[in-house]
């Protein structure tokens, strides 16, 4: 009877301990179905919240403060927002000397761009450079003028309007509102500006060889290098040393504008409470935005130009387009631009944006730039 006791006891003993066994041992085994935290290794495969590294582009100026080139800019900027897979740096000189852009060159190639895109403040100061930077695999662009008869240091170009075909208009303008008689002056950017060479032969061309124009003088060309106090200085010391002058072409968007301001503040716009002999005529290139005042006035009566941000637009899609090996640069080839027409490369890769546009007190209130 005892022994059965103690049988019981050991029994009884083993099952408790059993049971402790088990309940030790239990922990692991609901921590086991924990492994299936392994599912959350997609977690971290999808753990690449880290995207793909963006193109890195950067849009270089010939200088900074010069309204014209921040629409430009714009452009830019709506390209990469809407296709998410770039960015856009912004720098540059703030002057447009022939040489300025160099260390923003270098600061930008350290940053790690992908795409150089460039408006050269010489058409081939910049040569040696570009072909450093072309070397390290980046891509490069010329932007709303070109590097003209330099065109083997680039990639390819977009330009907003065909410049060869802008000078005759500019000129026709400034023309017509004189009645094609009497003196005028022009203010430029700088001697090396590229489009503005281009504009400036053609404008010297038709002068001597068009009869139509034949009772024009240009007296000179005034340069303010896109700098607004040195282009206001420029502009009002044409009016002091020609009394007798009858119009000034502005061919920059800064001068546009300052052209206006000083015709108003000195009241010698025809029929202005200062004017002489018919008043001084003052017409040229200027943002809308700018001129608006100067047009609805008759201070200006009218002034051209295109909308800046199409070149910057373009040239987003077509880095983008050569990066992924969707746009091959060559002679005739072509690629879309969302919204607008279809671009076609000339036989030095060049592509233009948009079309020249003239306005006028009519139209200028529908244009917002």
């Amino acid at each position: 009877m005892k022994s059965k006791k103690v049988t019981l006891i050991v029994f009884t003993l083993f099952a408790v301990f059993s049971l402790l066994l088990v309940s030790c041992a239990a922990p692991a085994a609901t921590a086991a179905p924990a492994a299936p935290a392994a599912p959350a290794a997609p977690a971290a495969t999808a753990a690449p919240a880290a995207p793909a590294k963006k193109i890195l582009i950067q849009y270089m100026p010939q200088n900074t403060g010069n309204p014209y080139f921040e629409r430009i800019l714009v452009g830019f900027q709506t390209a990469c927002k809407e296709l998410g897979t770039c960015d856009v740096l912004y720098s540059g000189p703030a002057a447009a000397g022939a040489t300025d852009q160099l260390p923003f060159i270098a600061e930008a190639v350290q940053k790690g761009i992908n795409v150089l895109c460039i408006q050269a403040n010489s058409v081939d100061a910049l040569n040696s450079t570009l072909d450093g930077v072309r070397a390290k695999g980046i891509l490069v662009f010329t932007n709303n003028s070109d590097i003209t008869a330099n065109e083997t240091h680039r990639d390819g170009s977009v330009e907003n309007v065909d410049l060869s075909k802008t000078g005759a208009p500019l000129l026709e303008e400034i023309a017509s509102v004189m009645g094609y008689k009497g003196k005028f002056a022009i203010v430029s950017a700088t001697v090396d500006a590229p489009a503005q060479l281009v504009w400036m032969k053609t404008i010297n061309d038709l002068l001597k060889n068009d009869p139509k124009y034949k009772d024009m003088q240009l007296l000179q060309v005034a340069y303010g290098d896109d700098v607004p106090e040195k282009t206001l200085t420029e502009t009002e010391a044409l009016l002091v040393k020609y009394p007798d002058i009858k119009g000034i072409l502005a061919i920059t968007a800064v001068a546009g504008p300052i052209l206006g301001q000083v015709l108003q503040q000195q009241g010698i716009y025809p029929g202005g409470p200062n004017a002489k002999n018919g008043g001084v005529f003052g017409v040229g290139t200027c943002l809308p935005s700018m001129c608006k005042s100067y047009v609805d006035k008759g201070i200006m009566p009218n002034v051209l130009l295109w909308d800046p941000a199409d070149a910057g637009y373009a040239s987003v899609y077509l880095a983008m387009g050569v990066l992924n090996g969707k746009i091959k640069i060559a002679p005739g080839n072509c690629f879309d631009v969302p919204g607008k027409k279809q671009l076609c490369f000339n036989d030095v890769g060049l592509v233009y944006a948009a079309e020249p546009f003239i306005f006028t007190k009519d139209n200028i209130d529908q244009f917002n730039f």
